[in-house]
């Protein structure tokens, strides 16, 4: 099992989701089917533009550009506050002034279907090169919606000791430095030795990275009467329920758009002992986001019959405070 046989599994299992599959290669500058014009572009605007089109049908070409530009150009100068009026963006969408019949309007332009899941285009690239600064780096797998680069997952091998799951954390915080542009529009990260899985935000420490499970907490193994074979140990992996669970087309757009917070934290200098506001990204674990969704369903059931809902029992160190505000 190395880094290289992990990846086209984990495509595989994306493909049976109805994700559409590129190589770098197909997708690249001077290729037959080009999307982007040099590999500093993190989006692909070809098909960015034609998601406009499709979610704002009685938009004209005017308003889609001035759409375009917004999120091609994100207000900020700092990562953070640019990942942060991303997911304004995602959630709400953007209002443009313009000016039409003598008078001054305001017109709604969307960037994804949050109702309607089907609405938006998902795909997956492995090996996706970015250039910016004089850095060039490739990314394991890169999980686009409406040609957004929204998950960044990097894979290591799980038989050479140097490059285990905190090698794998050490690159992203890496990669933000060397090519931080995509990170304005990155959502989760997820890094994986095949044999464990772990998922978080990219401002998030290596303690905050958690397996995602899947919802009937029925682990998904099995007893060989021989060793397994390469396909029933990965369908019995950590990588495999997260594929299989998280990256579900309506939970990642779920995820995504409902269960994320930003919020301001003291980081205390080690070396002056100076004390300062940090702004970190917050994303739900895998037991938050079950036990809000169980509680809203719960809610609507009571409504309409019998007024009775659930109680949420939490665990010391489970976060409950973000799951109330979920």
């Amino acid at each position: 099992m190395q880094e290289n046989t992990i990846e086209p599994l984990l495509i595989d299992l994306l493909i049976e989701q109805w994700y559409t599959y590129h190589t770098d290669r197909d997708i690249a500058p001077g290729s037959d089917n080009e999307l982007r014009t040099s590999f500093e572009e993190v989006i692909l605007s070809p098909i960015l533009k034609d998601s406009l089109k499709k979610l704002n049908p009685d938009a004209d070409t005017a308003l889609l550009d001035e759409a375009y530009r917004k999120i091609l150009h994100l207000e900020w100068s700092d990562l953070m506050n640019k990942n942060e009026l991303f997911h304004e963006l995602l959630r709400n969408g953007c209002t443009i002034e313009r000016f039409k019949d003598w008078e001054t309007r305001w017109e709604y332009i969307k960037y994804f279907d949050l109702e309607n899941v089907e609405n938006n285009d998902f795909r997956v690239v492995n090996q996706f090169k970015v250039t910016e600064n004089g850095n060039n780096k490739r990314f394991d797998v890169v999980l686009f919606i409406n040609w957004i680069p929204v998950v960044i997952c990097e894979l290591k091998n799980p038989l050479d000791p140097d490059a285990d799951m905190y090698h794998a954390f050490t690159q992203i915080q890496n990669y933000q430095i060397a090519t931080p542009s995509i990170f304005n529009y990155n959502w989760i990260c997820m890094i994986s030795d095949g044999l464990d899985t772990r998922i978080s935000s990219f401002s998030a420490p290596y303690s905050r990275y958690q397996a995602w499970k899947n919802p009937s907490d029925t682990p998904y193994l099995k007893k060989w009467e021989q060793g397994p074979t390469l396909l029933e140990w990965f369908m019995s992996s950590e990588i495999n329920t997260a594929a299989k669970y998280l990256l579900d087309k309506k939970t990642l757009l779920n995820l995504l758009a409902n269960y994320t917070v930003f919020e301001n934290e003291e980081k205390k200098d080690k070396k002056t002992g100076q004390i300062s506001q940090v702004k970190i990204k917050k994303v739900a674990a895998y037991h938050q986001y079950y036990a809000v969704q169980k509680a809203i369903s719960s809610t609507l059931r009571a409504i309409q019959s019998n007024h009775k809902i659930w109680v949420v029992w939490h665990t010391q160190w489970s976060w409950k405070s973000l799951s109330m505000v979920f």
